[in-house]
């Protein structure tokens, strides 16, 4: 089963919950990938660091605009942002809304701790 988390440029949000999914999942047939609709070109470095104050690290995830593959292979869509929730498919698509701290980095680790709880509710 894949799920694909969907943010708006594949930078912050959805990269974290890539990192937790995969973190925390122990079931082999379950994978996380991640993408934005629009490709920010990397991961945000203060989003590296707060997912490494926490022991995760995802400093190799590369930031990636979604395609029509990837949403035909995924099983489930995690949406973070109700404005682009209409950009996918609407039956596997499940918007969890988390505020985008992309301008106020001040709440990244109150992002990050609410995406932990969303994916850990997925597991």
């Amino acid at each position: 089963m894949i799920y694909l988390f969907v943010c708006i440029g594949n930078a912050m949000r959805s990269q974290m919950a890539e990192g937790f999914f995969n973190h925390y999942n122990t079931d082999e047939s379950k994978k996380a990938i991640s993408a934005g609709v629009q490709r920010h070109g990397y991961v945000i470095p203060e989003v590296i660091h707060t997912m490494q104050d926490i022991d995760i690290d995802i400093s190799h995830h590369s930031s990636d605009q979604i395609t029509q593959e990837m949403t035909d292979m995924a099983d489930v869509i995690v949406c973070f942002d109700e404005g682009i929730a209409d950009q996918l498919p609407k039956e596997k698509t499940v918007v969890k809304h988390v505020d985008d701290p992309y301008h106020a980095m001040g709440s990244l680790a109150s992002a990050r701790d609410q995406i932990k709880e969303i994916v850990l509710e997925l597991l």
